[in-house]
């Protein structure tokens, strides 16, 4: 099942309407939790992708909808991050992002992936919108001192490479 693919949904003989195809994403998602947490991280990706289509191939289009799908779009790029894939990991928090611009764990998530890229100012602006959702939020705390550790790093190299010219 592709992220990006419409699987077709059916109630009885006819097409599913939007409201079984919001039980379905539901379902799969549930599905795709008891998956992450039997760590079986493909299962997992396949439910939460199966959970994405079967919205967007709805045509799905409420608040409530695009909650499910934002919910999909976060648990899917756990499964991306604990399988070391960050680029899918970022595509996915920034469309859940796009759905719910105040999210938290999406902006948690999207820095951690830019951090393993390598990508410190992307990384410090989520890091920064994490902190202004959740001033105490913990794990945006910890995220806010590898930047902060990652850019004394940077000022010292750029010293020491300034001395030497």
């Amino acid at each position: 099942v592709s992220l990006f693919g419409c699987t077709s949904y059916t109630v009885d003989s006819g097409c599913a309407t939007m409201d079984s195809n919001l039980a379905v994403a539901r379902s799969l998602r549930e599905e795709g939790n008891m998956w992450f947490k039997q760590d079986n991280m493909e299962l997992a990706r396949e439910s939460y992708e199966s959970a994405i289509d079967s919205i967007e191939c709805g045509m799905i289009a409420s608040e409530e909808s695009d909650l499910v799908k934002a919910l999909c779009l976060l648990n899917l790029a756990a499964v991306f991050l604990k399988n070391e894939a960050w680029l899918p990991a970022v595509e996915a928090c920034s469309k859940a992002l796009k759905l719910d611009e105040n999210n938290l764990k999406g902006f948690l998530r999207r820095a951690r992936a830019h951090i393993k890229l390598d990508e410190w100012s992307r990384a410090s602006a989520d890091v920064s919108s994490a902190l202004a959702i959740e001033p105490e939020s913990k794990d945006a705390l910890v995220l806010q001192l590898q930047v902060d550790k990652q850019n004394m790093r940077s000022s010292k190299l750029s010293a020491a490479a300034q001395k030497k010219a």
